[in-house]
């Protein structure tokens, strides 16, 4: 719009006046005032669509990184700390957004554009003008610029100190009860207010960063209006411009200062953006599953374990040479102290990680060579904490198959004893539950986690200390239905109580990741060895 009313107040002055054409002076103003409507409605669209740009593209990646959590290999999951996604989920997409919208769009792209514009319109009055002009700023630029670096050193160290305070935050949500009863309160409340004093400090840092560059730019673009006005005035006394040239110089020559703002505010959307998009590509780069590829797993006779070993960190060997066999309709219950290996073995089976040494046989074929979806198919695992989802019982047990019937999956709460609480429920199936919610005891939200499985209807059963933090009654509860859930199926039971696995077919004790002794609960019972002292203590 300025470079339209330049080059107006050109015409204006340079050929309307001087030759007193008022027609033209009209024809000018009409056009102008067109010129101006059009200018007001044009933007106004234009900031709207802009708006809705940055909000899809924020939506967009927040979609990306949701999805690729999905897909990573468990391996980079456990790599990844909740506050660090929550950093890239809720600010590192809006942060990008806004750069790509206004650092880029406005700042770059149109700021750059018109100054340039503005300024060739302004050379046809007088070029040596322009030419300081564009030096005064260019000049400003490279000052703004060398400051700048310093700029993205502090943005990223208060966007990791950000994330440090959101992970921060998560833990004491969801450690509340632990912190409370060790009473470390006063301990965390001093790691936060650190966390704190270096964010403070971070941001202090970069507004001081800020403050130095774009002050320094205000003072050099400052000597524009005063240089030009000197040559101006000089040049008119020369004859080479008239007297209202010089009046349209004087008064205009500021005008693509607006511009160049633009571009040096542009200079922190631009650090903000890079970053963030840094940080969601290095979430979005991740290495994924191939859950696709292999051949499917229809049925699952027989499983065995040959020399498998197996390190987290390729420094540690946390399953040493492991070898069973294991095969359809058999128990096989995990002992032994924390840390021997249990929650590892059964992990792989489910190829949440990779084998270091050894091989893993389903119907006598290397279990690589099935596809992990049709694998992770056949396989129900219930561990002991039980997640609940926002939504009602019904869509709570039924996530994973649709094409099961509600008569079905009563038929199924009835065998786990699970339907009469329900049914004393207001809306029965269709009451709302949520992770807060608490009209389930600790075995009856168990015994909906047993519901999820039985509609997915598994071959291989995996009960991950389901029994662990349940008071005798509800383990009452809970192993009768243990021995429904399990029935016709592969079983592995990690447990301490002896109450749920004195019964399975095989017993696998283990210590430091190996397998001590192997056997049924009569066997181990009469070697009086490991288990046996287990057992007794």
């Amino acid at each position: 719009m300025v470079v339209i009313f330049i080059t107006f107040m050109i015409v204006i002055v340079e050929y309307a006046i001087p030759s007193k054409n008022i027609n033209l002076i009209i024809k000018l103003g009409i056009c102008y005032f067109a010129v101006n409507i059009l200018r007001t409605v044009t933007t106004f669209y234009e900031d709207l669509n802009e708006d809705a740009f940055e909000k899809e593209l924020e939506a967009d990646y927040r979609q990306k990184i949701y999805e690729k959590l999905q897909n990573l290999k468990q391996s980079e999951i456990d790599k990844i700390r909740v506050g660090e996604i929550l950093e890239n989920i809720i600010n590192d997409t809006k942060e990008f957004s806004n750069w790509y919208g206004i650092g880029i769009c406005r700042s770059y792209f149109a700021g750059v554009l018109r100054l340039i514009g503005s300024l060739l319109v302004l050379a046809y009055l007088n070029i040596p003008i322009v030419i300081v002009t564009f030096i005064i700023y260019l000049f400003g630029f490279f000052i703004a610029h060398i400051f700048n670096k310093k700029s993205i050193e502090y943005t990223k160290l208060k966007r990791e100190i950000n994330s440090k305070i959101l992970n921060w935050s998560n833990e004491q949500v969801q450690g509340y009860s632990t912190i409370k009863s060790l009473e470390i309160e006063e301990e965390r409340l001093y790691k936060l207010k650190g966390l704190i004093s270096q964010y403070e400090k971070s941001v202090n840092k970069l507004e001081k960063n800020i403050r130095i560059y774009t002050n320094l730019y205000d003072f050099i673009v400052s000597f524009v209006g005063v240089t030009n006005i000197l040559i101006g005035s000089i040049s008119v006394e020369q004859g080479i411009i008239t007297y209202g040239a010089m009046i349209i110089l004087a008064r205009y020559i500021s005008s693509p200062e607006t511009y160049a703002k633009w571009v040096i505010e542009g200079f922190q959307y631009r650090n903000i953006g890079r970053i963030s998009y840094e940080r969601i590509m290095n979430v979005l780069k991740k290495a994924e599953e191939d859950i696709d590829t292999g051949i499917i797993l229809e049925k699952i006779d027989k499983i065995e374990f040959d020399n498998v070993s197996f390190s987290y960190d390729n420094k540690k060997t946390v399953l040493d040479n492991i070898s069973f066999k294991v095969t359809e309709d058999e128990d096989i219950a995990l002992v032994g102290r924390t840390g021997s290996g249990k929650t590892s073995l059964v992990n792989l089976l489910c190829r949440f990680y990779d084998l270091k040494d050894g091989t893993i046989k389903i119907n006598g074929r290397d279990y690589k060579e099935y596809s992990i979806k049709s694998l992770r198919g056949k396989i129900g695992y219930i561990m002991q904490k039980v997640v609940i989802f926002d939504g009602t019982i019904l869509e709570n047990i039924n996530y994973a198959n649709r094409d099961i019937s509600k008569d079905e999956i009563i038929q199924i709460c009835k065998k786990l004893n699970l339907h009469n609480k329900i049914m004393e429920l207001k809306d029965g199936y269709e009451t709302k539950i949520s992770s807060d919610t608490d009209i389930f005891s600790a075995g009856e939200k168990q015994l909906l986690n047993f519901s999820r499985v039985m509609v997915e209807n598994p071959e291989i059963i995996i009960l991950d200390e389901a029994t662990a933090s349940l008071s005798y009654k509800s383990e009452m509860l809970v192993r009768k239905a243990i021995e429904e859930i399990t029935k016709g199926k592969i079983s592995f039971i990690i447990a301490h109580r002896l109450s749920t696995i004195e019964k399975c077919n095989k017993i696998l004790l283990m210590k430091d990741g190996r397998i001590l002794e192997e056997g049924n609960h009569s066997e181990l019972m009469e070697k009086q060895g490991e288990y046996y002292s287990l057992v007794n203590v």
